[in-house]
């Protein structure tokens, strides 16, 4: 089975000569559909520049970046910016919603700049799994964070993308709240075959994805059930 998501010896420097500071050491990555893959580690370990390389955010300074098999390390601006918009679904921190626009509205702006794209779910049906039927008409401001980061699944689902990537989608969470989202992204995953990566730093929601990585200070390794367990004993 292809890789959705394939890194191979990717590396990302900031600056050059003797104010070079290495973000991320070579790393290998793969993710597979179905698949609910978390990035652990302490803040400024390099989890969102590895995710932002992931999604085309940004261009890695050596490496390749394979996404459904194909080489995007070399890809035009507009060829990664058609990449963005139709393989990836973004959830960034504190949910990202634009505060003018109603929750309907919201994934009806999906619409304005893709017209012919068919919907995997209808807007109504993913209010409706996602428990925000009755909040369509409501405006970021009216809801609460939990509902906030509902709405923006919804958003990030709508254009059905193959692939998921959330950075700490559960950072302003309570931990009922945090794990009702992680809970969310498995399901996705699993029921609806999707790629799904969500970088953290809480322990708590390791039970609810399939593959644990941890990041410190660049360098990314995949942990066993024996790794987890240490980072969870040590957390409490």
């Amino acid at each position: 089975m292809m890789a959705l998501v394939d890194l191979k010896q990717v590396t990302k420097v900031y600056g050059s000569g003797h104010t070079a500071v290495t973000a991320l050491h070579p790393t290998d990555f793969t993710l597979s559909s179905g698949e609910f893959a978390t990035v652990i580690g302490p803040s400024g370990s390099g989890k969102t520049t590895l995710l932002t390389i992931m999604g085309s955010l940004q261009q890695p300074t050596s490496g390749q970046v394979l996404i459904n098999g194909e080489d995007t390390t070399n890809y035009s601006e507009h060829q990664r910016t058609d990449l963005r918009f139709n393989t990836f679904g973004f959830m960034l921190q504190g949910s990202n919603l634009i505060p003018f626009l109603t929750v309907k509205d919201q994934l009806a702006l999906v619409d304005r700049f893709n017209h012919h794209k068919q919907h995997a779910m209808s807007m109504d049906s993913l209010f409706t799994m996602l428990g925000i039927t009755d909040l369509a008409r409501s405006y970021p401001a009216e809801l609460s964070g939990g509902e906030r980061q509902r709405v923006a699944i919804a958003r990030a689902l709508y254009n059905d993308p193959p692939i998921i990537l959330a950075d700490e989608p559960t950072a302003s969470l309570d931990t009922s709240r945090a794990l009702q989202v992680t809970e969310l992204l498995a399901t996705i995953a699993h029921k609806m075959n999707r790629g799904v990566v969500m970088i953290t730093h809480d322990t708590r929601l390791l039970d609810t994805v399939d593959t644990v990585y941890e990041m410190r200070d660049g360098v990314l390794k995949k942990l066993d059930a024996s790794g987890v367990q240490k980072i969870r004993a040590a957390a409490v």
